[in-house]
């Protein structure tokens, strides 16, 4: 075996990369979601679902490590994610920044290509949930009640990367956008917490 071989495949480390891990707490243990937010694959987004008990901690470093982390409001992500090694954390506010500002310079530059053009259509942003109490209604009905919240976070993460994938639809099906951003779909854009 060379050292080639043992190495992880560039795909691989892509799809761990454009994975995030929503926490939460699930009584006295973590909910943990995981959603694709790469480009569109045809797969599911959300792409694993756990409620493990804190006596669980080595399944939860693995889950976790890795990966980029949106922890619930009001979980302890420190005490969560204890041992884990991080991508780095973030925040749902920021998402909604990062789609909202690339949406209005990918308009900007539509706007100065000067041509008669059919504009394009950018999708809404989804706001994230105001809190843990409204994310757990966001959950479908029968759902872990401990583990609710944890749900309807990932749910709204999901809908932002399928937002973020119309984006890079309209922005690929016209050539003069292409050069901003690549020629390829991008991940949902992260800002990690300092």
């Amino acid at each position: 075996m060379t050292a080639q071989d043992a190495a992880p495949h560039p795909d691989l480390l892509r799809t761990a990369a454009d994975t995030v891990a929503v926490v939460g707490a699930a009584g006295a243990g973590t909910a943990i979601w995981h959603v694709d937010i790469g480009p569109t694959t045809g797969l599911p987004r959300l792409c694993g679902a756990w409620v493990l008990e804190a006596d669980r901690s080595a399944q939860i470093t693995a889950l976790l490590t890795g990966r980029y982390v949106l922890a619930v409001d009001g979980t302890d992500l420190e005490s969560a994610a204890s041992g884990a090694e991080l991508l780095g954390t973030v925040e749902p506010a920021r998402i909604v920044d990062e789609v909202t500002a690339e949406i209005d310079r990918l308009q900007e530059a539509f706007d100065a290509e000067g041509r008669k053009l059919v504009a394009p259509v950018w999708p809404p942003v989804p706001a994230p949930p105001a809190d843990a109490a409204a994310a757990a209604g966001a959950a479908p009905q029968g759902a872990d009640p401990d583990a609710a919240a944890t749900l309807g976070t990932a749910r709204w993460l999901r809908a932002i990367a399928e937002a973020w994938a119309k984006v890079e639809s309209a922005r690929l099906a016209r050539p003069f956008l292409r050069v901003h951003g690549g020629a390829e779909a991008r991940s949902l854009p992260l800002t990690t917490l300092p």
